[in-house]
């Protein structure tokens, strides 16, 4: 009947009875509640609360068949960029304990601190996640185990999200804030790194040396710290970084991209700086930036760096690019392992 049903914890070739959820648009989303057959590439998986939670996809198989899992899922849609080069996967060395920063959500009433549930009303109740880093882990536990509702002044409902900061061995914790209030950061450092050296190559490979680089959605300046660039103008929407953050061929300016006068508020600002980027470097929200097209037809940068952590707004948006720029290179990297996410990162190159 062409409807596209969604079973989670599920893996091909197994055979069972689901339970419907919800239905909208074709689209079902179910429970398996009964199994007449199973894949042999299924394990018991290491998290308790995996049957519950729905934060990680793929804790009830071995890593290799989550990663062939992913990779396939992107090569489906990479076939719209017909002529695109080979896609390059980057596996991450840890599969567990890996997260730099955890949003729990409470309840105060009902004394529930943990995950929203597949509703996004529920809290399913955990005292650990197995995705954190062991030194948050042991914050949670402490957390979840003490008596922190009835001490604290907070409202009946929220969320407590923990961080450790780079290069310090402090966990800290927000009440109720903006996502990474005390600044952004990719959640998995080592495979940070790994998106950090493949920039790295492809300066060395293809863009010139002294780029100047318009780098949107910037936080932090993650993606343009490296110093071959001469001048990189770091445009986001949170407040400044805090001093010591950028290196010295980076400016930060606090500009909301989603606005509507975003485009004339960029380029009004790099005329005053008689600033033209030879390299545009991309980083959006899950949502994308469906004005990409706007930004690459006033600057027309040499060279695009796009990366992102929805591979269907990637698509979408860098489709709008392909009569005006060749995909040189494409790669998957996994930045979060156990769960259906995963980091695009591709260099284009204006034909």
């Amino acid at each position: 009947n062409n409807v596209v049903a969604f079973i989670p914890h599920t893996l091909p070739g197994e055979r069972g009875l689901a339970r419907v959820l919800r239905s909208s648009k074709g689209i079902i989303q179910a429970q398996a509640y009964e199994w007449h057959s199973t894949s042999d590439k299924r394990i018991q998986s290491e998290c308790p609360y995996f049957e519950k939670c729905r934060g990680c996809a793929y804790l009830h198989t071995d890593y290799n068949t989550e990663t062939e899992a992913k990779k396939q899922a992107f090569l489906f849609q990479l076939k719209k960029w017909e002529q695109h080069p080979n896609l390059i996967f980057h596996s991450a060395p840890k599969r567990l304990n890996y997260r730099n920063r955890v949003q729990l959500h409470y309840d105060k009433k009902k004394r529930k601190l943990g995950y929203k549930g597949p509703n996004g009303q529920d809290i399913i109740e955990i005292q650990n996640c197995l995705l954190a880093l062991p030194e948050m882990q042991k914050e949670i536990q402490v957390f979840a185990s003490s008596q922190w509702w009835n001490d604290r002044r907070l409202a009946s409902k929220g969320h407590i999200e923990f961080s450790k900061k780079y290069g310090s061995d402090q966990v800290g914790l927000t009440f109720d804030s903006n996502y990474a209030s005390e600044g952004f950061s990719q959640v998995y450092t080592e495979m940070n790194s790994v998106a950090l050296g493949i920039i790295d190559a492809w300066i060395e490979k293809y863009i010139p040396q002294q780029s100047k680089v318009l780098d949107l959605f910037g936080g932090h300046g993650n993606l343009s710290r490296s110093q071959v660039f001469s001048h990189s103008l770091v445009i986001d929407n949170g407040p400044p970084p805090q001093a010591g953050t950028l290196r010295a061929h980076q400016q930060y300016f606090q500009v909301n991209l989603f606005a509507k006068n975003s485009f004339e508020k960029v380029k009004k600002l790099t005329l005053s700086k008689a600033f033209a980027p030879q390299t545009l470097i991309l980083d959006p929200p899950r949502s994308g930036f469906k004005q990409i097209d706007q930004f690459t037809e006033h600057f027309r940068p040499e060279f695009i760096i796009s990366m992102s952590c929805h591979s269907s707004t990637f698509m979408r948006d860098m489709l709008k690019l392909k009569g005006d720029y060749q995909l040189k290179e494409i790669h998957q990297l996994d930045f979060f392992p156990s769960t259906s996410h995963f980091e695009v990162l591709g260099l284009f190159q204006r034909n």
